[in-house]
């Protein structure tokens, strides 16, 4: 836990209890709103479900994905459009 930061035991708060083992075992960020306001984030903490078999079949598909383009006309045409801006000026 980040130094500092208070922090708050949920464990007979019954609501935020369920909230934050909802959020832990599925791994999914949530935004806590009051109507159209954003109060808050929940987040798990640590890496705990990440290795699902979905995220294991779509990492052996990305596998070889890359292999037929030429790194070197990529890496030129990737420094070409970060060199060129198609923001216009702000007005200060």
């Amino acid at each position: 836990m980040a130094e500092g930061m208070e922090s708050l035991d949920v464990t007979k708060v019954s609501a935020l209890k369920h909230l934050a083992e909802t959020v832990w075992s599925t791994g999914e960020v949530k935004l806590l709103r009051r109507g159209r306001t954003a109060l808050a984030l929940v987040m798990p903490l640590g890496v705990k479900h990440w290795k699902t078999s979905e995220g294991r079949e779509s990492f052996a598909s990305a596998a070889g994905a890359w292999e037929a383009v030429d790194t070197d006309t990529f890496l030129r045409a990737n420094r070409s459009s970060r060199a060129s801006s198609y923001r216009p000026p702000v007005d200060w």
